[in-house]
């Protein structure tokens, strides 16, 4: 219902890019993690840098995504709607599967791995070789994700509050 194109695309060349993309960096950071440690104390010194290209990478994403509703996108609002309620529910089924499945002491560090799984990779796909309209799931999902998650640290930091005060009557 979202897109009604084949694929043109050699499956050999979505590989190609793929290790040019994920696999030539890996092995570079393998290589480096065994033959360097002066270099990989440097990184691991600079690690809220991810976070910053993390971030970086989303407003990319939600900008190229909004950019693609506003100027180019042929669906209806019902599309759409349907695209960010259908992920909306996937992402909440993984949460709640790795909070289910996981010891009370990993509660929410399961509920985390399950529910961030190669969003930004799935974009990149979606974007490239499908339609930029399938693309909205995976930007849909980064920001549910990221609600859920703030949502999650606020009710942590309240309870961790709670216990101080607790403690200290």
């Amino acid at each position: 219902f979202i897109t009604t194109e084949p694929l043109k695309v050699s499956p050999w060349l979505i590989i190609i890019q793929i290790f040019i993309t994920l696999g030539i960096p890996l092995l570079i950071g393998q290589l480096l993690t065994l033959y360097s440690t002066k270099l990989t104390d440097k990184v691991v010194k600079i690690k809220p840098l991810s976070f910053a290209l993390f971030i970086f990478n989303m407003f990319i994403a939600s900008a190229n995504s909004s950019n693609y509703i506003r100027n180019n996108a042929n669906a209806s609002l019902n599309t759409l709607i349907t695209i960010a309620v259908l992920t909306l529910i996937i992402g909440l089924v993984n949460f709640k599967l790795g909070e289910w499945t996981a010891p009370k002491n990993l509660k929410y560090e399961s509920g985390l791995s399950t529910g961030r799984k190669n969003t930004m990779f799935a974009l990149w796909l979606c974007i490239n070789y499908v339609n930029p309209l399938v693309g909205l799931a995976p930007v849909f999902y980064l920001v549910f994700h990221n609600i859920y998650n703030s949502v999650q640290l606020w009710f942590l930091e309240r309870k961790r509050q709670n216990n101080v005060l607790k403690n200290r009557r």
